[in-house]
């Protein structure tokens, strides 16, 4: 089983999640009836609660949107198993979503030269309830980027 996967509609408010369906050998050769959506509810793993597809209410919807019970910027894990007339499958790898956008653009970057020594800034963006760890910066000249 796939592992479910950050969706583009992932906020501060809520988390986006798709899969891809089974097909093939990875099905036994048999339909899947269900998939089942698991989440820690912030827990760091130590407990799990079906938000999708659990046992009675069946569904085989690739796609979940996770709203409320959320807190902006804390990381929430989630896990995946399926079912078929064989019973359910085992779950998938687990994925860490944090409740957050990605950051807004930076500023445009402004230069300070002095002697041999250039100095590149910019305005922080804002985080959008996820700490930026890094900024990727490229130098370059009129017809190249170094």
């Amino acid at each position: 089983m796939n592992q479910p996967t950050r969706g583009p509609q992932t906020s501060e408010n809520q988390i986006e999640l798709f899969w891809n369906a089974l097909t093939g050998d990875s099905t036994g050769g048999i339909q899947i009836d269900s998939y089942n959506l698991q989440w820690d509810a912030g827990s760091n793993g130590v407990s799990w609660y079906d938000i999708m597809g659990e046992e009675g209410l069946f569904s085989t919807q690739l796609t979940y949107i996770k709203v409320g019970g959320l807190k902006q910027g804390d990381p929430y894990m989630f896990r995946l198993r399926a079912f078929n007339v064989h019973g359910w499958g085992p779950y998938s790898l687990i994925t860490t979503i944090r409740a957050a956008r990605q950051p807004n653009i930076p500023s445009s970057p402004t230069l300070t030269v002095n002697n041999i020594l250039v100095q590149i800034s910019w305005q922080v963006p804002y985080e959008n309830s996820a700490q930026v760890t890094g900024y990727r910066v490229y130098v370059g000249d009129a017809d190249n980027v170094f």
